[in-house]
């Protein structure tokens, strides 16, 4: 039984194509259809989402846009909601009146993303398809700050949960980080080359996650700027991530699954979830486990499904030590400039005159008219004393010996040979002792991954655990995973659809230097070729005789990709190289493999 199930849905006489989460627990949302009439509903729920309600609009129509509305979000007070236009118009409204407060000419082209700061009800930014990102102030009309370094549209923004920094992802495939105080750049993480669909920063943590069109999400530390971890391209695009409120897991959402990662853990998957959700909205995540998504299931409805987390295995977190600062690379001419709106329809003249809440907030605005912004302040560098030595002190031979040596270890620095020896053994323990922890730490990864994946076979949730294993590329923890299936009693409960995907899998294996690694590679093959070879052999002999049948044509098309892996893998080099030796058990196996696997491809090509 799916741990995903539809909660209720809203119709709607027009297509939805924009929903929003106020913010993480917020249970209010709004949502857009195509002819730009504006909602706002809520959701009600006590303990369980199956006590979910969802209540009548406020408003029966909230309000409609004469633009077309390209995005929209709720203020961090949500008594406004703002709205991006394609012609690049920001739209405030108040929510109490329904009413618009004012509108802002922000962006040459259409506005494609929206964030608000976490600690200022008043400062909005806006990211547009001419690739730049703005900062407003809502009290002040005729100021704005602009940021330029991406080259193509901005998709998405988030400002970090003190203030101080943006995360901003583009259709160019980097993901930037700004210091909001400096207004510098500080880092471009530039992994990907696809567009960057979705970021979002660790609540708790320094660290940010970005998932692009490849349906890989990655996990920078801020701090350190440097790659935590990647999981692996998924062939299913993912159109939203969000991390639970203490940071430990986040969590993705994908046409038919929702997937929790321990990103601080090499990306290890801890959950998957079979869904019936498609075309993702917006994802919440509440303080009590439960995921809420807004679909677009319909033509014209808004579908709300929800899904229970709680068996999640919550282990200790680890979290990275950090300095106080993040440490930013120089990067010259960043292109900012102060930026004077348009100001179109104000319709609130009670406004009052303002400062520069800009500078208040920590923005620096220079006032002459090349438009550039100040200095930053030069930070104090750390001064580096040399120590003088004097070379008469030491003795020549004591030098001579330790320049010697590659590494300098205890008996570098002992000149008495009687005790060299003694020495020297510990320095020989001292090297095994950083193998033995090496040796745990790869078998504490390995137990790490396998936990999970152990405990979705054993409670034959077989689906969850191949999905599992199918995110793996550490050549130890797929041997460890694919022996498991292969000398298991329940290997036959593997969907074929599967398969493939673990044959696949199977090459990274037979590619290895280890023996172990390439005879587990080959006994999953050979498990998979004894089990399925003669319903493959009897299924296209019947094939030739009987009429069209589209469910024998889908589980064909199953066996052909599985035919279609285990050639490949008898076409190997390596395989080949190894049948060659013939001296070993993992020869006869191969040889075994291609032999038979060989002469079933005879049979159905003369059928």
């Amino acid at each position: 039984m799916s741990r995903n199930f539809k909660l209720g849905e809203i119709e709607n006489q027009t297509k939805i194509k924009l929903a929003k989460f106020s913010g993480q627990n917020s249970r209010l949302f709004t949502f857009v259809d195509d002819i730009n009439q504006i909602f706002i509903n809520k959701i009600e729920f006590s303990k369980n989402l199956s006590d979910l309600s969802i209540q009548n609009p406020f408003y029966k129509q909230f309000g409609i846009s004469q633009n077309e509305i390209s995005s929209i979000i709720f203020s961090q007070s949500e008594n406004e909601l703002v709205n991006g236009s394609n012609k690049g118009i920001i739209t405030y409204w108040d929510i109490s009146t329904q009413k618009i407060i004012q509108n802002i000419k922000a962006h040459l082209s259409g506005i494609s993303c929206l964030s608000v700061f976490p600690n200022d009800n008043n400062l909005l930014i806006s990211g547009g398809m001419d690739s730049q990102i703005k900062i407003w102030d809502s009290r002040q009309q005729n100021n704005g700050l602009t940021l330029r370094s991406h080259k193509l549209s901005i998709n998405s923004m988030m400002v970090s949960k003190d203030g101080k920094l943006l995360a901003s992802g583009s259709n160019d495939g980097s993901v930037k980080i700004w210091e909001m105080n400096t207004q510098k750049q500080l880092v471009s993480f530039n992994e990907s080359d696809w567009p960057i669909c979705c970021v979002q920063f660790n609540p708790v943590d320094k660290a940010v996650a970005a998932c692009s069109d490849d349906g890989c999400i990655r996990y920078w530390d801020v701090d350190r700027l440097s790659l935590i971890s990647q999981t692996i391209p998924d062939k299913q695009c993912i159109y939203q991530i969000k991390f639970c409120e203490n940071g430990q897991q986040l969590f993705s959402a994908q046409n038919f699954s929702l997937k929790a990662w321990d990103m601080e853990r090499d990306g290890l998957l801890l959950d998957y979830i079979d869904s019936q959700w498609k075309y993702i909205l917006d994802l919440n995540v509440f303080d009590s486990k439960d995921i809420i998504g807004l679909t677009t299931q319909n033509s014209t409805g808004l579908s709300i499904f929800g899904t229970k987390m709680n068996n999640i295995n919550n282990e200790k977190h680890i979290y990275r030590n950090h300095s106080e600062k993040v440490h930013g690379c120089q990067i010259s001419d960043q292109g900012y400039e102060r930026h004077s709106v348009n100001v179109l329809k104000p319709k609130n003249n009670q406004i009052q005159s303002y400062g520069n809440i800009l500078e208040k907030q920590g923005f620096q605005l220079c006032s002459n008219n090349s438009n550039k912004f100040l200095p930053t302040s030069q930070v104090a560098q750390r001064i580096n004393y040399e120590s003088v030595i004097q070379e008469e002190d030491i003795k020549q031979s004591c030098l001579d010996l330790i320049i010697s040596h590659d590494e300098v270890n205890l008996s570098s620095f002992v000149i008495d040979d009687s005790n060299k020896q003694k020495f020297k053994q510990m320095d020989q323990i001292n090297d095994i002792s950083k193998d033995h922890s090496k040796v745990i730490q790869i078998l504490n990864q390995r137990i790490n991954y396998m936990k999970p994946i152990m405990h979705w076979w054993s409670n034959n949730n077989i689906k969850s655990a191949v999905n599992a294993i199918n995110q793996l590329s550490e050549p130890s923890i797929l041997f460890d995973a694919l022996l498991m299936c292969a000398q298991s009693s329940k290997y036959k409960s593997i969907p074929m659809e599967q398969l493939p995907q673990l044959l696949e899998k199977c090459k990274i294996l037979i590619d290895s230097k280890y023996l172990s690694h390439i005879r587990g590679g080959l006994l999953f093959c050979y498990r998979t070729f004894t089990t399925y070879r003669d319903d493959i052999q009897t299924i296209k002999s019947f094939n030739q005789m009987s009429k069209v049948d589209l469910s024998r044509e889908e589980r064909i098309a199953k066996y052909d990709k599985i035919v279609e892996q285990l050639k490949q893998i008898i076409q190997m080099s390596k395989l080949t190289k190894l049948i060659e030796r013939n001296k070993m058990e993992v020869s006869e196996l191969a040889k075994k493999l291609q032999i038979e696997m060989q002469s079933l491809l005879k049979r159905i090509n003369q059928q």
